[in-house]
């Protein structure tokens, strides 16, 4: 139980709250569009690397995939970061979607 002095304390609380909440997205790249620009590793380059062969891939995923599908569960803060990488491709290989309504984002 939680005891708020104000309002203030209790919206801070309840950002706080959902911030930390994870949410299922699913990325699908289509790697055999991919032109090396590196923009996505710059963005997110926990999630992102540059192979030898001079593309992108998800790391952990098979390079030899045209797309690659990842399925991750991600906090809003998490989020941002495959946005911007998303945004960031000047090929638009990159997709965000929500897991839950298949509603793509980017």
């Amino acid at each position: 139980m939680h005891n708020f002095a104000d309002t203030q304390q209790i919206d801070n609380y309840l950002f706080l709250k959902i911030d930390v909440m994870k949410k299922k997205y699913r990325i699908e790249f289509e790697r055999d569009i991919c032109i090396g620009a590196a923009a996505c590793v710059t963005e997110n380059p926990s999630f992102w690397s540059l192979e030898p062969d001079g593309k992108a891939t998800a790391k952990g995923e098979d390079v030899k995939k045209k797309k690659q599908i990842v399925k991750v569960e991600l906090t809003s803060k998490e989020l941002e970061k495959h946005l911007l990488a998303a945004k960031s491709c000047p090929v638009n290989a990159i997709h965000v979607f929500d897991e839950e309504t298949n509603e793509q984002i980017v």
